[in-house]
């Protein structure tokens, strides 16, 4: 069962007054697949280049970008089955970067299936719980491991933000219907 329009914009909704009191330099809402994560993530990049954004934050906030997009497409629970490169995308999503005057947050939201949330909690809550040490031996472990789960993925993009930012993940994983919830994540990242 896939969520209706209106169960999901309650959440965007949600997540637009969430970013209320900061500057809102992208806000996305709609259907996510590669070609618009590589699009946007590119557009931002060159407009923060262009504002003349310290090289290593706008950086730095490109890949959580392109990490967000990517938990996006690849953890939907509205996923196309296949071969989804020659689907036109059934995933939708919301993507925001904004500032306020100490930090940057890319806040991601999308639905997921019920099933995962489970293991997705315990990832992030483990990774969350770990020191800048401790994640970097992890991320070896994940590499040398190379164990890619159903989706595509190894977890190595929660690390990789965690490690990039040093902060935690800020996430919710809110109630959707019987079959799927809604997850929502922010990620900050100190400006300079």
């Amino acid at each position: 069962m896939l969520y209706s329009a209106e169960e999901y914009l309650d959440y965007v909704i949600e997540l637009d007054k969430q970013a209320e009191g900061r500057d809102n330099i992208f806000v996305y809402k709609g259907y996510v697949d590669q070609e618009v994560s590589k699009f946007f993530a590119n557009q931002v990049k060159a407009r923060l280049d262009a504002e003349g954004m310290d090289y290593l934050l706008a950086n730095r906030i490109y890949h959580i970008m392109v990490e967000c997009f990517q938990n996006i497409i690849r953890h939907s629970a509205a996923r196309p089955e296949g071969n989804p490169e020659n689907e036109i995308s059934k995933i939708r999503g919301y993507l925001s970067v904004s500032k306020s005057d100490d930090f940057f947050m890319v806040t991601t939201g999308n639905s997921i299936e019920d099933e995962a949330t489970k293991n997705l909690s315990a990832w992030l809550d483990k990774i969350n719980a770990l020191e800048q040490d401790e994640l970097k031996k992890l991320y070896k472990e994940i590499l040398r491991e190379n164990k890619l789960n159903n989706r595509g993925g190894a977890g190595l993009g929660f690390v990789d933000m965690k490690k990039r930012t040093k902060n935690k993940i800020d996430y919710r994983i809110c109630p959707l219907n019987e079959d799927n919830k809604f997850l929502i994540l922010n990620v900050k990242i100190r400006g300079n």
